[in-house]
């Protein structure tokens, strides 16, 4: 939620999502920046359609996608 929060504040007209497979760091989120998208998904799966989004941040989230998940992952 600390990347998200960050962005609200830089830019408050965006239009911010976030997703994460930890109930606790969504319910974090969903408190930090109440107006973004907050999704429970993992990275092999992304609730969003095809080019939805112009930035797309990725933080601590390779090393703990299991190895037979992360080519669908990059594919994503």
């Amino acid at each position: 939620g600390a990347l998200l929060a960050g962005c609200a504040r830089r830019l408050p007209q965006a239009e911010l999502a976030g997703v994460d497979i930890n109930r606790a760091a969504l319910d974090t989120a969903r408190r930090a920046v109440p107006q973004a998208s907050i999704r429970e998904a993992g990275a092999e799966s992304l609730p969003f359609p095809d080019a939805h989004f112009d930035r797309v941040f990725c933080t601590e989230v390779i090393e703990h996608v299991p190895p037979e998940l992360r080519s669908s992952a990059f594919q994503e």
